[in-house]
Formats: structure tokens, sequence, C-alpha cells
């Protein structure tokens, strides 16, 4: 339902369908999305494709819309169309409160710090398969390797798909592998990156399955001979 004409959500826009049971329901509206009403969503599947680049500030009320309920996919297409988030404000705080089999990112700008936030709140809950698809991924100009760990340690999904992504920076958005430590199938495809530097394989101790097709890998770069893979190897 919608379109780019409309410019936001009120509570009472569906009313219309608050005694029909929906198994799958999308919204769309205009990439310059200026009103959010909480409440206006009430509805197991959630698509939704509105831009927030002016409006950061409504991602964490349309997630406590979502708060205590239970859903088997949410997508979120375009989130920032034609910005990246540079604000301190972790907006997906509200991820931790939703119970969801099936999350997928599909086009939109991500840095490392919108990452961060995103896979910080996943770590706690119930999710399985996370799929980042078509993203426009950078690295903040004044973003600084601070030689700590990783704060993504604990992103227990049995699939993680990583498909379509021009940026091959995103495997390592904050110079740690950590966040594949817990994951059961990697799938990265259309990545085209074409080194696998010795530290990825340290994190996937628990991985069953990787499928790293339709990249730009040479068997001789895949299986580094400097690398140890005793025991790390999926």
């Amino acid at each position: 339902m919608g379109g780019p004409l409309v410019k936001g959500l009120r509570k009472g826009d569906f009313q219309a369908l608050r005694n029909i049971q929906l198994q799958d329901f999308a919204i769309k509206t205009s990439s310059n999305i200026s009103y959010y009403e909480p409440g206006s969503l009430k509805t197991g599947r959630m698509g939704f494709d509105m831009a927030i680049d002016q409006k950061p500030n409504f991602l964490p009320l349309i997630l406590r819309d979502l708060a205590n309920k239970t859903f088997s996919l949410i997508q979120f297409r375009n989130l920032f169309e034609f910005m990246y988030y540079l604000g301190d404000e972790d907006i997906f705080r509200g991820l931790q409160d939703i119970k969801v089999d099936s999350l997928i990112f599909h086009r939109g700008k991500f840095n490392e710090n919108l990452m961060r936030m995103a896979l910080f709140n996943l770590q706690i809950t119930p999710l399985k398969r996370l799929t980042l698809q078509y993203i426009d991924f950078a690295r903040s100009p004044n973003f600084v390797d601070n030689g700590l760990d990783s704060s993504i340690k604990y992103l227990a999904l049995s699939r993680l798909n990583l498909w379509h992504i021009s940026n091959p920076d995103i495997l390592r958005f904050d110079w740690c592998f950590t966040w594949f430590n817990k994951v059961r199938l990697l799938s990265i495809q259309n990545v085209n990156f074409k080194s696998v530097p010795c530290d990825a394989w340290l994190n996937m101790e628990g991985m069953e399955v990787l499928d790293i097709s339709n990249n730009r890998l040479q068997d001789n770069i895949l299986f580094n001979q400097r690398c140890d893979y005793r025991g790390t190897m999926p």
C-alpha cells in the first residue's frame, strides 16, 4: 500500500483493515517522510519502503509499534536513501524487543556506525536469518580504528546473507571479523572481494557452510599458506 506521494503515517490510516487478519503487509512512503504517528502499524510479515534520511528519529517509533510481537519476516528497503546516518542516537535499539525469524535490509546507505547499531541490538534477539542485499556501504570519513575489539561477538544466526554489495569493506566494517563467529551458514555473493585475511578464518569456528561463489577469489588466494587453518575452517 501507499506510494511516493504518501508523506507519512497516522494511527487511523489503516482503520478499515483492523478486523482483517493479514499475513503480509507492506507500506511505501515518499523519500522524504515528514510525519509518523506512534500506533500506525499494528499488523506475521512486514515490509517497509520508506526513507528516513531527514527523520531518523522515526525509526524508534516504528520499532516500538512492533515491540513484543512475533514476525516471520521484516524487510526494510531504502532506509537511508540519499545520505548516511551520522547521528549518535542508537535508532535500532527497539530491535531488542521484536521477535522475528528473518530480517532483510534491501538497498539504502550503511556506514560502520549504522551497521554496529543494528548488529549490536540483534545480538540479543531470537533472529535466525539476516540478509543485507544491494546496500551501499562506506566507512565514515572520520572513522579511526582504535585497535579495540569489536562489540559484535554474539550474533548467533543460522544464516547470514551478504549479497550484491559493491564494497567488500562491509565484511570487516569495523576492522574485525568477529561478527561471523556464531554464524552457522554464511553466504557472500557478488561482493567482489579477492583476498581473505588470516584473521577471518579465526572467527569461523562455529561455521558449518560457507558459500563464497560469484566473487573474485582464486584458489591460491583462498588457501593462503601463511594462515593456520587448524580448528577454524568451516
